[in-house]
């Protein structure tokens, strides 16, 4: 049941990425919002508390493997992991700007 709802945010054809970036840095701002316009993607809104709906640049991709998610630029270089953990006890959603 897990994986399945892993699985489906991310092969979903509407794009979700985490609102919370993955930050040790006091103080630190930890919405993700900003950094995703700033790599071209559209915010779009808020699916739910741990993800935007957006629309990606063209031609960037995104492939699963277990709990992460990988988004590459149409270069094929990777821009952002995401790590997703649907299970009811334990949900949680953050990503990494690479």
């Amino acid at each position: 049941m897990e994986e399945a709802t892993q699985r489906a945010v991310a092969e979903n054809q509407k794009w979700q990425l985490a609102r919370e970036v993955n930050t040790h840095e006091h103080g630190a701002d930890r919405d993700s919002k900003a950094g995703l316009e700033t790599l071209g993607f559209q915010v779009t809104g808020e699916t739910d508390d741990l993800f935007y709906q957006v629309i990606p640049p063209t031609g960037w991709t995104r492939k699963t493997d277990g709990f992460w998610t990988s988004v590459k630029d149409a270069q094929g270089v990777e821009r952002i992991s995401m790590f997703y953990k649907g299970a009811f006890y334990d949900r949680r959603a953050f990503l990494n700007f690479s």
